[in-house]
């Protein structure tokens, strides 16, 4: 498949995204894919995010409400989604998080549709988040996850750093 990362609305950080959304990221199957940055969320993609994002282990699920008030709090917040024939099928979500230090971005959600996973779109859109924080000035970025994801999360640089059973915290140096 190719992925033509284009389209992006609009952003604070528009010039920071032109820079590398040029090019194109070769994965395994043909899909006419759309990468795109969303600064004002419409139901549609509320709707998505709630049924697709993982909530932490013994946390409950978000509703689409809990990710507007989510994305309106966001500072330096980004949310790429993916799109094939125009529905979302993947999503990135990150920010800058009160009680962080200054340099360090939080990956608050990454997910692909059921049907399209270990298609690489994961990939595409974790890179897509890295290099926009790093872009940013950001010198690391830290998530939380299911241990069943920690190799997933180690090939793009992350290493855990605290937590066991259900949920571990890792960090990756930009």
């Amino acid at each position: 498949m190719l992925i033509r990362m284009q389209d992006f609305k609009n952003s604070d950080n528009i010039e920071i995204i032109k820079k590398w959304t040029e090019r194109s990221i070769k994965v395994e199957q043909e899909l006419d894919a759309k990468l795109e940055l969303v600064s004002k969320p419409d139901k549609k993609i509320l709707d998505f995010l709630a049924k697709n994002h993982a909530p932490s282990p013994g946390k409950a699920r978000l509703s689409a409400e809990d990710f507007r008030q989510k994305l309106k709090q966001a500072e330096n917040g980004l949310l790429l989604m993916l799109y094939e024939k125009g529905e979302p099928i993947g999503f990135y979500l990150s920010r800058h998080e009160n009680g962080l230090r200054e340099e360090t971005y939080s990956c608050d959600g990454l997910a692909v549709a059921e049907q399209y996973k270990n298609k690489g779109l994961g990939a595409v859109l974790l890179r897509t988040g890295l290099r926009f924080a790093q872009e940013l000035s950001f010198k690391r970025v830290v998530l939380f996850c299911e241990p069943v994801m920690e190799d997933f999360y180690k090939k793009f640089g992350f290493h855990k750093y605290k937590g066991s059973g259900k949920e571990i915290a890792m960090c990756a140096y930009l």
